[in-house]
């Protein structure tokens, strides 16, 4: 059964376009992110029945998605009023049934799949493909062993910026600190070139064409993965219900949205940020056919070390927080943005898109 990992950078719909491949008939997954590089680590000396229960035990909110609140799996369908429930009693029957080999990785990483679509009441027969929201690229490195395959789902790097800070910041400031903002810019940076170098085929995928092309991109996406196009990839659903996003979003994104546009607040960015952040991270322009926000032209040096206006608003965030640890530590932080974004990409390092409008 082919494997398919799911990445991307900042805000770029990662749950989002797993939740198109909900009820195919074909694609096995769970509802969310799962860390099956840290499963794994605890679980490889068990044998399958405590796999199965240690599964259920971490994994509540695959079970029962009134625990899943941070996603709103708890406010699904048409009212926001729905939630799912997985019988445990059968994943674990069938787990314990199918996994032969509960010391092989690989067998265990297929048999949870194939129990949850089977508790699920799916028919397990039909499955094909198993999709993985893995999420961050060091879990996936984690479990680069295993036969797979990687979808990114790229961002406008401004709007995935923005988008990442407004949301965090709005939903937790604690969370929001130097740790994360360099976090953010070396996924912009170095995602792909990460991915690249695990050797794996590569299929990427604008969130804005996912939304305003749908039906010829997932039909791409159908044919890579070897499986038919079906009528339930137009919708962002789990266990058939209608999600309206996370919480970090702060309104209701009723699934494909044909009038998508990749936006930002001016009020984030000075202008010298953006071309500073626009030359940098040049390829997205480039390659991956991203409208720039300012004409390409040439760099001053001394932007670079000048502080971005996002780096002001975390440090604002750092004092509000009597972060006094991570504001000593501004400099250093500064010193490794500057570094980041000192990107050297030979062109043969980029996969190319799936679909460009």
């Amino acid at each position: 059964m082919r494997i398919f990992c799911l990445l991307g950078n900042g805000r770029a719909g990662i749950d989002f376009f797993q939740t198109l491949f909900d009820k195919h008939p074909e694609v096995s997954q769970m509802p969310g992110i799962f860390f099956f590089d840290e499963f794994w680590e605890k679980t490889k000396n068990f044998n399958k029945k405590k796999i199965a229960e240690k599964f259920i035990d971490d994994y509540r909110r695959f079970f029962n998605s009134k625990n899943y609140v941070i996603e709103r799996h708890n406010e699904l369908g048409k009212k926001k009023n729905e939630y799912f429930i997985v019988s445990k009693k059968i994943f674990k029957e069938k787990f314990i049934k199918f996994c032969k080999k509960p010391q092989n990785q690989a067998d265990v990483f297929l048999n949870l799949h194939l129990a949850y679509s089977a508790a699920s009441g799916e028919n397990i027969r039909k499955k094909k493909c198993i999709i993985l929201n893995i999420h961050n690229f060091e879990n996936l490195f984690k479990i680069r062993s295993l036969d797979f395959e990687i979808f990114l789902t790229l961002r406008n790097p401004i709007s995935s910026l923005n988008s990442s800070t407004v949301h965090w910041l709005n939903y937790s400031r604690k969370n929001v600190n130097l740790w994360w903002l360099n976090y953010q810019i070396n996924r912009l940076a170095n995602l792909i070139n990460n991915c690249k170098n695990l050797d794996k085929k590569i299929h990427v995928a604008r969130l804005d064409l996912i939304h305003t092309k749908n039906v010829k991109i997932m039909k791409k996406v159908s044919k890579i993965m070897k499986i038919k196009y079906h009528s339930s990839m137009k919708k962002s659903t789990y266990h058939g219900k209608l999600w309206w996003g996370d919480k970090l979003s702060n309104k209701n994104l009723s699934g494909v949205n044909k009038n998508f546009e990749d936006r930002y607040d001016p009020k984030n960015f000075f202008d010298k940020d953006i071309r500073y952040l626009e030359n940098s991270l040049h390829f997205y322009y480039t390659n991956y056919k991203f409208k720039r926000i300012l004409k390409k032209n040439k760099l001053r040096s001394i932007y670079k070390f000048l502080p971005l206006k996002l780096e002001l608003i975390v440090w604002k965030n750092l004092l509000l927080n009597f972060d006094f640890l991570q504001i000593i530590l501004i400099p250093y932080y500064m010193f490794k943005r500057i570094k980041i974004l000192k990107i050297k990409l030979k062109k043969t390092y980029y996969p190319k898109l799936i679909y460009n409008d």
